[in-house]
C-alpha cells in the first residue's frame, strides 16, 4: 500500500473513533433522560389531529392541542404545512379553534371557533388576513362541510322544540 493511502486509512480511523466515542457520550447522555412515561408526561403532549389535504395537494391543514393545566383543557389552534416538507405555519391563535376543511377552490379554509363563546364557523382566506365568523347562531354550529362547487357551506347546529 502507498504511503498516502495508509494516512488515508488511518485519519479515517480517527475519525471513525471520534465519531464512535462522540454516539457514545450522546447515547449515555440520553440514557440518563430516559424514564418510563408518566401520567404527567401523558398529559403535557401536544396532540395533533384533524388533519386535511388541500385540493392541490400541496399543503396540509391540522390542529394542534396543547394542554393548559391551569384552566384544565386544551388549547386548540390551526397549523398548517407543505406536504414536501418545510416549517409549519400556525394560523389561529385563539386556542378554541377546530375541524379545519379547505374550501374546493382551496382559497379559503372553514373551521369552528368557540372565540366568541359558542361554537359558530370561522372563515380565513389563504389571502392572509384574520378569520372571520360566517355564524352567530345561539345554538352554536357543528359538523361544517363545503358543497362541491365551493358556493355553500353546511354545518349542523342544535334545534331546541320548545
Amino acid at each position: 500500500m502507498r504511503p498516502s493511502a495508509q494516512k488515508r486509512i488511518v485519519v479515517c480511523g480517527l475519525w471513525m473513533g471520534l465519531a464512535l466515542m462522540g454516539c457514545g457520550e450522546a447515547a449515555r447522555a440520553q440514557e440518563s433522560a430516559k424514564h418510563a412515561m408518566t401520567f404527567d408526561d401523558l398529559i403535557s403532549m401536544r396532540r395533533v389531529a384533524e388533519a386535511e389535504l388541500s385540493p392541490d395537494g400541496k399543503w396540509v391543514v391540522y390542529t394542534v392541542a396543547t394542554p393548559d393545566m391551569e384552566a384544565n383543557r386544551n388549547a386548540t389552534n390551526l397549523w398548517m404545512a407543505p406536504v414536501a416538507g418545510g416549517d409549519s405555519i400556525q394560523l389561529t391563535r385563539t386556542g378554541k379553534d377546530s375541524s379545519p376543511k379547505w374550501s374546493p377552490d382551496g382559497k379559503t379554509i372553514a373551521f369552528l371557533s368557540a372565540r366568541s363563546g359558542d361554537s359558530q364557523v370561522y372563515l380565513l382566506s389563504m389571502d392572509g388576513g384574520e378569520a372571520h365568523p360566517l355564524t352567530k347562531l345561539s345554538t352554536g354550529a357543528d359538523i361544517v362541510k363545503w358543497s362541491p362547487d365551493g358556493k355553500t357551506i353546511a354545518f349542523t347546529s342544535s334545534v331546541y322544540p320548545e
